[in-house]
């Protein structure tokens, strides 16, 4: 059994968990909603709790969950009058007192609730490989087919509103973050973890995983930059 036989799977979980991430970054970074990931990990979590509560597998809940939470966004993002972080704050606080409320209505074990906070690269699995793989290659087409929507949304949403269905846009747009931070959750965990291993091997491997996400960040980034060339046009 070779490398690859052992660590290929988890080296591919990485690669599409940072780059999925980091195309993402742009379009959250872009709408200034820092918080999303925040508030879809949270949204995910009170999905799982509740769905575990009610007998239902975690993963499907949980993604269930981050959905229900971009769609409830979305909706209160209709009004653009309403600033985007001040509706993530507030729906944060809500996702994360209803998943605490969860817990401690849980009468039996809370190990499987609480393990949501963990994650681990090593225990991926082949299904969450598919998912990821196939959330990244929606992201990739949805970005492709409504670039210039997404141009002139990034630019401004006043804007948008008079020359494209904005709101739908967006919505899709939480939709599939919601997706992609949730797969990403129940990967790497909603709590940091430190490197346990050798300290030069855990930061090297960790900054080349960060050049990875980096890069997949900054390329989308020179193809929508400021100045929107597509207007001038």
């Amino acid at each position: 059994m070779n490398f690859l036989d052992i660590f290929g799977i988890i080296i591919l979980a990485a690669l599409l968990g940072g780059g999925s991430a980091g195309l993402l970054g742009v379009f959250v970074i872009g709408l200034r909603m820092p918080f999303i990931a925040m508030f879809s990990a949270h949204a995910a979590m009170a999905g799982a709790v509740f769905g575990i509560l009610a007998g239902f597998p975690q993963s499907i809940s949980g993604f269930f969950g981050a959905l229900l939470g971009a769609v409830l966004l979305g909706l209160i993002l209709r009004r653009r009058d309403i600033d985007p972080n001040a509706a993530l704050g507030s729906l944060f606080s809500l996702m994360l007192g209803v998943t605490f409320l969860g817990i401690g209505l849980s009468e039996g074990p809370k190990s499987p609730m609480l393990g949501l906070l963990w994650g681990s690269l090593l225990f991926v699995s082949q299904s969450q490989i598919v998912v990821m793989s196939v959330l990244a290659i929606i992201l990739v087409g949805f970005v492709r087919i409504f670039e210039k929507e997404l141009k002139i949304l990034l630019f401004s949403r006043e804007l948008a509103n008079l020359m494209i269905p904005e709101w739908i846009i967006l919505t899709c747009l939480l939709i599939l973050a919601a997706g992609i931070i949730t797969i990403n959750l129940e990967i790497i965990g909603g709590i940091e973890q430190f490197f346990r291993s050798d300290e030069r091997h855990g930061r090297f491997y960790a900054g080349l995983l960060a050049e990875f996400a980096g890069w997949s960040m900054y390329c989308p980034f020179f193809q929508y930059d400021c100045r929107y060339k597509f207007l001038d046009n």
